[in-house]
């Protein structure tokens, strides 16, 4: 019988380290995370039951454009089979226009309410390079009876080199997610909504790279 695991995803995370990152393309950004987890983060003897998506709506703090993209992505990722989107909320703070908030505490509750409340999975699959996250990690790894483990996966291009010493001599465990990872993890550019039936269509700058 195979064990499970249980993929959380910090979304602006995520996001982000491509975003920012003028060698990696956009189209990682279109990922299929169940893909993801089932072809290179998970061994053989795994089974990934539930996935949750964190993020944010960028609401008013975010342009038109902005928006509707967002509003295409969530479409696009409910389609992954078991996943559920858990969202905090924008505001202006100080000198910046927004800022994220929530995220970190619904990542971390959701996490310990699992662990504490399901004695149905065997592993915890954090998608993020936000150390905040360590405690939350480790209390699931450490002081909650069982023998669950945490792994980490940090997103591209990210340095995991303080999480290093969380992991060192716990069972909390920490691996880096490549490109390669990500470019062979991607939702179809085009596929037909499970909800309305409508195609949708990948956003323009997020679609696969052309070879020449």
């Amino acid at each position: 019988m195979k064990k499970t695991a249980r993929l959380y995803i910090d979304g602006f995370n995520f996001y982000y380290s491509i975003y920012n990152n003028r060698d990696l393309h956009r189209c990682l950004c279109w990922c299929d995370f169940r893909k993801l987890a089932e072809k290179h983060l998970l061994t053989d003897d795994y089974e990934l039951d539930r996935i949750k998506y964190f993020t944010s709506l960028v609401g008013e703090h975010g342009g038109v454009i902005e928006q509707e993209r967002q509003k295409l992505w969530l479409r696009a990722v409910k389609n992954i089979d078991g996943l559920e989107i858990i969202k905090g909320y924008y505001q202006k703070h100080g000198h910046k226009s927004r800022v994220e908030k929530q995220t970190d505490v619904n990542i971390a509750v959701e996490m310990l309410m699992d662990a504490f409340l399901h004695d149905d999975f065997d592993k915890a699959l954090l998608l993020s390079g936000d150390l905040d996250l360590a405690p939350a990690a480790l209390a699931i790894a450490e002081k909650l009876s069982g023998s669950r483990t945490v792994e980490v996966w940090i997103p591209p291009e990210q340095s995991y080199g303080r999480w290093e010493k969380v992991e060192k001599g716990t069972k909390v465990y920490c691996c880096n997610i490549s490109p390669e990872m990500l470019e062979t993890s991607r939702l179809p550019d085009d596929f037909r909504d499970k909800a309305s039936g409508e195609v949708i269509h990948n956003i323009p700058e997020w679609r696969k790279k052309k070879i020449d």
